[in-house]
């Protein structure tokens, strides 16, 4: 018998596709309580989402329930409604439903930030709870 060596590789692979996704947890913009519509502050909703590293992507936040002519509205008892908008934080830049927030993917959490603006310019509703439910979406 003879002794020898036989040398070969091995092929090691892997496929890394881009992907994004939300944290999971839904984001809440609240504006709290007041007896006047005039009287609420503006409000921040932070969210998180997850990208692949140099992954590009598009959030985009929809209208919401019971928009009117651009303007979104929460909707309250006996169909009384409370008009807000979304803006980028810090800025008068208001985030429409056609216009997307744009970035690029870190490979690790991401914190994104979104403030609601009441228009406290409109008349005062009647006593109850205010909701809206606009749809959020990560284009990747």
């Amino acid at each position: 018998w003879h002794s020898g060596t036989s040398i070969t590789t091995v092929n090691v692979s892997l496929d890394v596709r881009k992907s994004c996704a939300f944290n999971g947890a839904t984001a809440t913009l609240n504006f709290g309580a007041q007896p006047l519509v005039s009287m609420f502050k503006p409000s921040t909703a932070n969210l998180g989402i997850y990208c692949t590293a140099l992954a590009p992507y598009k959030l985009y936040i929809g209208d919401g329930e019971n928009a009117v002519n651009g303007m979104r509205r929460m909707k309250g008892p006996g169909d009384n409604y409370i008009e807000y908008q979304l803006y980028q934080p810090g800025t008068d830049i208001v985030i429409a439903a056609g216009t997307p927030l744009s970035g690029m993917g870190l490979g690790s959490f991401q914190p994104v930030a979104i403030e609601g603006r009441i228009n406290t310019k409109q008349a005062d509703v009647p006593v109850g709870d205010y909701i809206d439910r606009p749809i959020m979406v990560i284009e990747y």
